[in-house]
């Protein structure tokens, strides 16, 4: 089974010689010779043991006796590197009570210390019943993959006063007395041996950190077809079989997500997640380049803080990042990590602690990214792609919103999800990807694949469901694999991309106000913070984002790169040759590096192509105006300009927003997506002043806006 998944992926590579020289020659490329150590004299062997009674630890490592009772730190030869200096490969193995002998070798440069990491030229593992040891590579550098949980903090033995928790204080040496997985372990033996054996031949295999697909996941849908089209209307599920998940890691998928892995998965170039299964062979993981950590990630902040009563923006990013803090952390836990209590329910953890900080976020709200990548803890986002705005109608929604006419392509659709998210993770230092939901649309959202991953997208993530839940979200399994195809297809036309250059392709950046969202909706669609809202400067914040959308059009009709900020002390605008600030006060001040900055009244001008007539659009009240606590009902009057209407119909959509008083009324169950149609019908649930909002858009984006008031009396008595 390993030998067929490796050869399926075309990323397991076994590369066998008789001179551990001439393979590290062919590997590196440069003439390696005998050098003077820089580690210690080779063939130093110290041994450990554990100072600690195995019979307190908890009940599963006990009976299958999997506590670590021994170790050893070793030194093997000098290899002097061209250009780079002397290395010396350097191993640490450890032995469980049951026998089960674990090893790792490494080619440093120099010992670990708090302040630096070693450069490590290869990382080679081993585990008990493995055919041979495995080399871990990155997929497009060639360079040694080291645990993405961070090995000097938590693998590699570290000093016994001064480590644990989730210090890093790794040793440098042998000392007496060393802290190894969160236990003390005391040297019991410094011994000299002759020729100590590295390993001479390995099978390599080839991880990519930087761009991760899936997810492989438990279960699949029976039918492999969209609810649509089954008779019930409604997804099945099953569990996977082992030739489905080598069908889904064939297809390209590198991201296992699902309870117990198949035994190959330890020795391949996919990552695995534990959220879903128990630790079985702790503290193995702390060792696997292929880990991925505990979690997967954290789940929907944004949907979190619907409904929140706030009027300030400011107060509402406090709790959307408040709940991002929580999320990173159990339940009721101060002190443990999810990865800490997942491991505490079978395995001793001494004093080790583990805090992942390098899973994203999965948000149907992409625009507020900015709020949630300034979290410290959290890796990134993974925009949903649920068709927030409706089914493609991305570009249509903001040109509704704020009267920009930006043309309705896949591409400027694509470069306003970019601008956002990417925005973000360049100022924090982060990473961004998709995911991919429903199969409607799948001709669309193919076309969208190869450009994320051309702009730097991390994440391709796909949705599905699983045995027991009845929804229609997720993707049937052939959706899925065709997917992941495509995405591997991108790689492979662009597999050396930049990644950090790609997070600053960007040379404009158009700055918002802190607490606004860059959304055709109400602030992190809270109801109060409806863009008809009049902020402290007396300027809604429709016109404050329209300024901000019209700048954006700009851009986008220039062919100009560009991201979206937020104005805040931790905004970090180096890099950009222009600044694009939108103020809440309705003006624009344009900085650029040893300019003096430029203050404007409004947006500047967008060149746009002459049309023709554009769309209208009149709204008008169906019969009376009831008494508060009746029904209203209002009805659309639509006029075509040269353009089809959206769609390419002769009958528009219609979108539509009431307004009540101070907030934006909830005319549907799940408000955050727009109701439609060319009438509407609502309760009014007491008096006063209502406004209706009406909008249409024709083919060429260009929008057409109504409005009615009215005014609601008491019911009489």
């Amino acid at each position: 089974m390993i030998a067929e998944f490796g050869k399926l992926l075309g990323r397991l590579h076994t590369i066998k010689t008789m001179s551990k020289l001439a393979l590290l020659s062919g590997l590196l490329s440069l003439a390696f010779h005998t050098a003077a150590a820089p580690l210690g004299e080779p063939g130093m062997v110290a041994s450990y043991e554990l100072l600690a009674d195995t019979a307190e630890r908890p009940t599963f490592e006990r009976e299958n006796r999997l506590t670590v009772v021994s170790a050893q730190v070793q030194l093997g030869p000098g290899v002097e590197v061209p250009e780079r200096g002397g290395f010396q490969w350097c191993g640490l193995n450890w032995t469980r009570l049951n026998g089960q002998h674990y090893q790792l070798w490494m080619l440093l440069d120099q010992w670990p210390t708090p302040d630096a990491d070693p450069i490590v030229l290869h990382y080679l593992w081993r585990e008990p019943d493995w055919p041979d040891t495995v080399s871990f590579i990155h997929e497009v550098t060639g360079q040694a993959m080291l645990p993405r949980i961070s090995l000097w903090k938590h693998g590699w033995p570290q000093d016994a006063e001064t480590g644990g928790a989730n210090r890093s204080a790794p040793v440098s040496g042998t000392p007496e007395e060393m802290l190894l997985q969160g236990w003390l372990f005391r040297r019991t033996a410094v011994e000299q041996v002759k020729n100590l054996a590295t390993p001479t031949n390995w099978t390599t295999v080839r991880l990519n950190p930087d761009l991760l697909i899936g997810w492989i996941a438990g279960d699949r849908d029976v039918d492999g077809r969209p609810h649509y089209r089954l008779p019930g209307g409604t997804y099945q599920y099953q569990p996977n079989t082992a030739e489905d998940l080598l069908a889904h890691a064939r297809a390209g998928a590198n991201f296992y997500t699902s309870k117990a892995p198949p035994e190959w998965v330890t020795r391949s170039s996919v990552f695995r997640s534990t959220q879903q299964t128990k630790f079985t062979d702790w503290p193995a993981d702390l060792y696997r380049p292929n880990y991925w950590g505990h979690r997967n990630h954290i789940d929907e902040p944004g949907v979190m803080i619907l409904g929140l009563d706030s009027r300030k923006p400011a107060e509402v990013v406090e709790r959307l990042q408040k709940t991002v803090r929580k999320a990173l952390r159990p339940k009721d836990e101060e002190t443990r990590s999810f990865m800490d209590v997942r491991v505490d329910s079978r395995f001793g953890r001494g004093n080790l602690s583990i805090v992942e900080e390098d899973y994203p976020t999965w948000e149907v709200f992409f625009d507020n990214a900015w709020y949630q990548l300034a979290v410290p803890g959290l890796g990134g986002i993974v925009d949903q792609d649920t068709k927030m705005f409706g089914p493609g109608v991305m570009v249509e929604a903001y040109n509704m919103a704020f009267g920009t006419h930006i043309p309705p392509t896949t591409e400027n659709s694509c470069a306003i999800r970019v601008a956002l998210m990417r925005g973000a993770a360049r100022n924090f230092n982060k990473k961004w990807g998709v995911g991919l939901y429903d199969p409607d649309g799948f001709k669309l959202r193919s076309g969208k694949v190869a450009y994320f991953y051309d702009k730097g997208a991390t994440y391709f993530w796909t949705w599905t469901g699983w045995v027991g839940l009845g929804d229609n979200s997720g993707l049937p399994y052939p959706y899925q694999r065709q997917y992941f195809s495509l995405i591997r297809q991108a790689f492979g036309r662009n597999p050396q991309r930049d990644m950090q250059a790609l997070l600053r392709a960007a040379r404009v950046a158009v700055v918002i106000p802190y607490g606004y969202t860059f959304s055709p909706t109400p602030l992190n669609r809270i109801y109060w913070l409806h863009l008809e809202r009049v902020n402290e400067q007396g300027v809604t914040y429709r016109q404050v984002l329209a300024n901000a959308a019209t700048e954006v059009e700009r851009l986008l009709r220039s062919g100009i790169e560009f991201d979206v900020a937020v104005d805040e002390p931790r905004f970090t605008a180096q890099g950009y040759d222009e600044l694009i600030y939108v103020r809440e006060d309705g003006r624009l001040r344009i900085e650029r590096p040893g300019q003096t900055d430029q203050w404007l009244d409004a947006p500047r001008t967008v060149e746009r192509p002459d049309l023709g007539p554009m769309p209208q659009l009149s709204v008008q009240v169906v019969g009376d105006i009831p008494a508060a606590g009746g029904r209203v009902k209002v009805r659309a009057d639509a006029k075509a300009g040269t353009g089809d209407w959206h769609g390419e119909t002769t009958q528009p959509t219609v979108n539509w927003e009431v307004y009540e008083d101070e907030r934006l009324m909830p005319i549907t169950d799940f408000a955050i997506f727009p109701v439609r149609g060319r009438e509407l019908t609502f309760k009014v649930e007491k008096a006063g002043r209502y406004r209706v909002r009406a909008t249409a858009v024709d083919v060429f984006g260009r929008p057409a806006v109504a409005y009615q008031s009215l005014k609601v009396k008491v019911a009489s008595e």
